[in-house]
């Protein structure tokens, strides 16, 4: 796409480009091997334990007071695993309020930058609909691996129908392509008007810059009207 479509339209497919390029560099390379570090079995002293997880906490908590928010995670995290050493809640437990924690500060994390309702919506409005997404799809994750092997059992039995899915958009797709060769520019909703007079060819540059200067004071004298902007020449 060129002209005002590319200018559009190009910097977002670069952008969409690079970030899933990035994201596949780092759910390969990255993240399994900071994976294996981090989570691999050690065998440590109880009382080297306990000074790891008070650092944690201690590192937590100055994180809070200089404002940064995963600090809580942080501090949760060290006091569940004190309290797990100590006997006082078991290991499914400290799984599950890992889980729980975590999934709960990434809600308000993305409520508080994300803020999807805007800024003129409370903050609770925001992390009630943020709280409702992400607990949606967690959710239809959870159902979906329950139900997987019925799912792919009924796909196995019908391969056909199931095949003809693909199939149809894929016929879509190119009938949408096939009429692609008008020009492609999508109606912008903003409240702007494009008002465009003609002059006579022979009409010079100081009698086309007063007829627009006038025309612009005319249009600007209408109440409605907040902004006019005058151009003069070919586009």
């Amino acid at each position: 796409m060129i002209g005002a479509e590319g200018k559009l339209f190009r910097p977002l497919a670069f952008t969409k480009t690079f970030a899933l390029t990035a994201s596949i560099i780092v759910a390969l390379f990255l993240i399994p091997p900071m994976a294996a570090l981090l989570f691999k079995k050690r065998s440590f002293t109880a009382s080297l334990r306990i000074a790891f997880n008070s650092l944690l906490i201690l590192l937590g908590l100055l994180a809070t007071l200089y404002g940064f928010w995963l600090g809580i995670l942080l501090v949760i995290f060290g006091g569940l695993s004190l309290l797990s050493q100590q006997k006082r809640i078991t290991k499914k437990q400290l799984e599950q309020g890992q889980i729980i924690s975590t999934v709960l500060t990434v809600i308000f994390l993305l409520t508080y930058y994300w803020r999807p309702l805007g800024l003129t919506n409370s903050l609770l409005s925001n992390l009630v609909f943020v709280g409702l997404i992400c607990f949606g799809l967690l959710g239809g994750f959870v159902l979906f691996r329950k139900q997987y092997k019925r799912i792919l059992t009924w796909i196995l039995g019908h391969k056909w129908i199931f095949i003809s899915v693909p199939i149809l958009l894929l016929i879509a797709g190119f009938g949408i392509l096939k009429n692609m060769g008008k020009e492609f520019m999508p109606a912008l909703n903003e409240g702007s008007f494009l008002l465009m007079p003609t002059s006579m060819s022979h009409a010079g540059i100081a009698e086309n810059k007063k007829v627009l200067q006038q025309l612009d004071m005319a249009v600007a004298s209408i109440p409605e009207i907040q902004t006019v902007v005058g151009k003069a020449g070919r586009t």
